[in-house]
């Protein structure tokens, strides 16, 4: 019901009200003692009937100016809660009760969002410091990283170092001693066959006293690469020291590496090494042995070295199988 109309009606309430009383008080006693009861009851029954309604339209009206501030407060408060910060708080003041409601409800929303700010700011800070921490975390890493790349390589230098000759670049004895160990180990799970030959330079005396270390040197490095391409990738290549080398052949028979050590000494003395003389020819003797079982390593190394002073004894420059 609108405003207007409540107020309208009301007002009517009260006039009617009014002249009901001012009939009741015009008569005297006496008067209104000759007014029959019916009448009497009629009047007074009229009397509060408007007196009802007017109660009933007074409260009607009392409902609606107290719950429409209420209303507004449920729906800023509905507004807030979906994120909407521009929720106006109603400011009625008819009624202290309500007042004091939305009094207390925006200093709530004022509180809220003075803590918001800061909130915000505290999370601005947190997120700053945050992107800085995590920056020297990222730097921290990789520098750790490259530390322990570096370390790496390091460790991979020093292991080369220590398992590489360093005039040939070939495995030196210690490490030859690690893969025959590796091999000799497959051997008895897979009863396999191995077999090793030992070579040297020929006169290397002669060579390195003749025309110098440099010479001579060259003359070592000279037979290593030629070895090296002779021999498969399975095989394990090392200087055994000074002139000397040796070969393990995985899977090789005594025949199969007479034959590798012959192509090998005959592709020897093709070499020519440049000295200021003019260049000069070398050749190498050898010596082969085959594994069999019960004999370790060394003693196979030994039966090859007993076949290359054999070798050295029959004129160089061939190659000679272990007999015993």
């Amino acid at each position: 019901m609108p405003k207007l109309s409540l107020r309208t009606t009301l007002a009517l309430s009260f006039a009617s009200i009014s002249v009901l009383m001012s009939l009741l008080l015009s008569h005297s006693l006496e008067r209104l003692a000759n007014v029959p009861v019916g009448c009497l009851q009629s009047i007074v029954l009229m009397a509060g009937v408007a007196m009802a309604v007017l109660s009933a339209l007074f409260g009607v009206l009392l409902a609606g100016r107290m719950a429409r501030p209420m209303m507004q407060l449920s729906d800023a408060a509905d507004r807030l809660r979906r994120g909407e910060d521009d929720a106006a708080i109603p400011t009625e003041t008819a009624f202290r009760e309500t007042w004091q409601l939305s009094s207390s409800f925006r200093r709530l929303i004022d509180t809220l969002r003075a803590e918001q700010t800061k909130l915000g700011v505290l999370n601005a800070a947190l997120e700053e410091q945050v992107s800085a921490r995590t920056l020297m975390l990222d730097t921290a890493n990789r520098l750790l990283f490259d530390s322990l790349e570096e370390r790496q390589q390091l460790v991979d230098r020093l292991k080369e170092l220590a398992n590489t000759d360093s005039l040939t670049q070939l495995l030196n004895r210690r490490a030859f001693q690690e893969r025959a160990d590796i091999e000799f180990k497959r051997l008895d799970r897979q009863s396999a066959t191995l077999s090793v030959f030992i070579f040297d330079i020929d006169h290397f005396k002669r060579i390195n006293d003749g025309y110098g270390h440099e010479t001579g040197d060259e003359a070592i490095r000279m037979l290593a690469r030629t070895a090296a391409g002779e021999l498969r990738e399975m095989d394990v290549l090392a200087r055994f020291g000074g002139e000397e080398f040796v070969a393990l052949l995985p899977d090789a028979d005594l025949a199969t590496a007479m034959e590798v050590a012959e192509r090998l000494r005959a592709k020897i003395t093709t070499l020519r090494i440049a000295t200021p003389a003019g260049p000069i020819a070398m050749t190498a003797s050898f010596g082969v042995a085959q594994w069999v079982p019960q004999v370790g390593i060394d003693t196979l190394i030994a039966r090859a070295d007993q076949a290359l002073y054999g070798a050295k004894h029959t004129g160089r420059d061939r190659v000679v199988a272990w007999d015993e």
